[in-house]
Order: structure tokens, then sequence, then C-alpha cells
């Protein structure tokens, strides 16, 4: 009997902690962005850039990062503030297995590669593609090939699973293309 109540207290700790873990939210000040711990009512980054969140303009803390604006340019950053990457990205949105799909435009061209990185800012696939679309199951790429855009699609440890020759890869489930 006794057991059961250690039990029963873990497993009801457990779920006060998860209900009163910390949540976090962007707030605006004079025209800048910055994160706030709203469980809390701290804030955790000043407002000091131009966006929090993702290009797509969705918010999101993956792996305790979050993407931060700054010059028209996306960098990873921590929810403690310190930035993990540079801002050097044109484009930063999370992919379904936790990493993050980006993108840059080299000097002197109009051409954006698109790669991926984990959440220490890690190159996991090499900014080669032309574009980069995330699916349940890995990355639908597209890479330009005598003059034309093929697709295929790679996993997000950048495994090659359909070679990049095809026309069109569409996604018709989570388990189908």
């Amino acid at each position: 009997m006794r057991f059961f109540k250690q039990l029963f207290f873990v497993l009801i700790t457990l779920n006060c902690s998860i209900l009163f873990a910390d949540q976090f939210e962007p707030f605006s000040e004079n025209g800048k962005v910055g994160l706030k711990n709203t469980t809390t009512n701290t804030v955790i980054i000043p407002a000091s850039f131009e966006a929090m969140g993702w290009s797509d303009k969705s918010f999101s803390i993956v792996n305790g990062v979050t993407g931060a604006l700054q010059n028209e340019k996306w960098a990873l950053i921590d929810i403690e503030g310190h930035k993990v990457t540079d801002h050097y990205f044109n484009s930063l949105i999370p992919s379904f297995q936790k990493n993050f799909i980006a993108s840059r435009r080299e000097n002197n061209t109009i051409l954006t590669h698109y790669g991926l990185i984990d959440s220490k800012g890690k190159t996991i696939i090499e900014f080669e593609y032309g574009l980069i679309s995330p699916h349940a199951r890995g990355l639908i790429v597209s890479k330009k090939q005598d003059g034309k855009y093929l697709r295929g699609f790679v996993s997000e440890k950048g495994q090659v699973i359909i070679p990049t020759q095809y026309q069109q890869v569409v996604s018709l489930n989570d388990n189908h293309l």
C-alpha cells in the first residue's frame, strides 16, 4: 500500500510540473520584440529584435531555441538570450524532427540556397538545395540541374531516399509521397 501512495505522489508531482512548465511568448516594446516567460511574468530576452519566432511568422521554442530577426537576417537564440548562430539566414523554420530548415543567399547573387541545421547551429545538410519543404518523414528537396529544378526526398540526416531527378514530388499524407 505504501508503494502505491509513493507512486501516486510521484505521478501527481510529474503532472503538476508539466502543467506549470515555463511558457514563453514574444512581446513588443518601442517597435522591437523580446521574449517573456509568461509563467513567471519575467523578461527573458529584452526587446531588441525585429521579430522572434520563425520566418513563416509562427512562434515556438524547439530544443530550447527560437529564431530572432535582426537587420533582415535570422539567427538561432536560446531561451536565456545567448546567440547560438549569427544573423545570416534569410529564412529559418523548424522541421518535423526538431531541426531547422534555413536559407541563405551568397554575396553577389540572387540565388538562395537551403540546408538543414540542428539546435546548436551545426549544418546537417549542406546549403545546396534550391528549396526544402518539411515532411513528417523527411524533406522534399529541389535542386537545379541542366537549367531546370528537379525534386527528390531526403531524410533529416541527409540520406537520399528519392534522388533529385523528378519534375515533382508531392506529399499525399504523413506516410506517402
